[in-house]
């Protein structure tokens, strides 16, 4: 509320006049919570599972182990694989901003700090699929993998719900997983403007997606067992 304050005298007595106005603030809709939910699994299980089924179905073809005899580093092999997936999900973005506005009339900000968080998510998660790679042999261990990474995460972190709706004790489950900075980063971001929360999620999801691409390359190996 706001008032506005105007003073007349009479004599030596004054009368004080108050005028209220209300301020309309901005109505968020189902859809437009979604949006970003949908931005973050999206980014969550083409990351993941490309790189989990590429590095799986490579293991298969000995692939991997042919790259032990090229110039070729880790750390450049594991950039490559996510620098494709990063590709992949900026058109995904895109088609989904796009579908929001035009079907839905979604009214998303897209300012820097959406760029920085959906660019860090779409490094961390292929950065989470080449860590998980490394525990399986196969494509068909590798996608069973990632179905048990990807579903919890997809329904705890808030993707399809708020999570104060959820019980307590998955609220701190919740805080443990990277979906949910991602989601509540590009929801800062994009729906609720506030620029505080997008900035601390965004550092956040940054710093888990250099921890997770270093990772990757510290415990991948050229090597067949």
């Amino acid at each position: 509320m706001t008032n506005a304050f105007a003073a007349t005298w009479q004599g030596a007595t004054p009368t004080i006049l108050v005028q209220t106005s209300s301020i309309v603030t901005r109505n968020i809709r189902y859809i437009d919570f979604f949006i970003p939910g949908v931005i973050g699994m999206t980014l969550l299980t083409s990351g993941v599972f490309g790189a989990v089924s590429t590095n799986g179905r490579y293991r298969e073809l000995k692939i991997i182990k042919k790259l032990a005899t090229t110039p070729l580093s880790k750390m450049e092999w594991i950039l490559g694989m996510i620098g494709y997936q990063m590709f992949l999900a900026a058109i995904s973005i895109a088609v989904i901003l796009i579908v929001g506005r035009l079907a839905f009339n979604v009214t998303a900000v897209i300012d820097a700090y959406t760029i920085v968080i959906a660019a860090a998510a779409a490094l961390m998660f292929p950065g989470i699929g080449m860590v998980l790679a490394n525990f399986v042999k196969d494509a068909d261990g590798a996608e069973a993998a990632a179905n048990a990474i990807t579903f919890p995460m997809m329904f705890l972190a808030g993707t399809f719900w708020p999570r104060e709706t959820m019980p307590d004790f998955l609220k701190v489950v919740a805080q443990y997983l990277p979906l949910t900075y991602v989601n509540d980063g590009l929801r800062d971001a994009m729906i609720y403007l506030e620029p505080t929360g997008a900035l601390s999620n965004a550092i956040i999801t940054v710093g888990l997606a250099l921890g997770f691409v270093v990772l990757g390359s510290v415990l991948m190996s050229w090597k067949e067992e």
